[in-house]
């Protein structure tokens, strides 16, 4: 029975309704990413909004990450998936991407035609990515102090340094 409810929760969408924002309706086109998607919820009285980006692995585009989205938003989590200028990336790129990300989210704060004005927490995201993509989010807070959490999905590092590895923003890897 815990088992089926556990499975329940993590598969089943949650209470909020959701809707999406890209490029083509004013969003920022940030440099170091190509093409972003921004999932929020539309139903919340809950304050500020946590926010959530993410980036694919090497060799994948934004389609094979962008499940996440809706489902987060779901659950009350602004979340922006992004691709990779190349899909060759590397983690560094990957780390670059991210950060451009935040920016553009945080711009959604302040743009009044954004559906999110006013609405995204500034000072607390979180960043994740799959394999390369889960490499470079584990180098994000090294650089970017409003990065409070981390998940890596089978990440994937060369040779890191542990200077870039040496922050206290908690990390779970999948």
């Amino acid at each position: 029975l815990c088992d089926s409810l556990l499975l329940q929760s993590i598969t089943n969408p949650g209470p909020y309704s959701t809707s999406s924002i890209d490029e083509s309706l004013g969003m920022r086109d940030g440099q170091g990413y190509d093409g972003a998607t921004v999932y929020y919820p539309v139903n919340t009285n809950t304050g500020l909004l946590s926010s959530f980006v993410i980036v694919p692995g090497f060799m994948n585009t934004e389609f094979t990450i962008q499940n996440w989205g809706p489902f987060l938003a779901s659950h009350g989590i602004v979340t922006m998936t992004i691709g990779t200028n190349l899909l060759t990336d590397d983690h560094i790129h990957r780390r670059d991407a991210l950060i451009d990300a935040i920016i553009s989210l945080k711009n959604e704060n302040t743009r009044l035609a954004s559906p999110l004005f006013g609405k995204i927490d500034t000072n607390s995201f979180a960043v994740g990515g799959f394999s390369k993509g889960g490499g470079g989010a584990q180098l994000v807070p090294s650089i970017n102090s409003d990065v409070k959490a981390i998940i890596a999905l089978y990440p994937w590092l060369e040779s890191p340094a542990l200077s870039d590895l040496n922050h206290s923003v908690p990390l779970m890897i999948v």
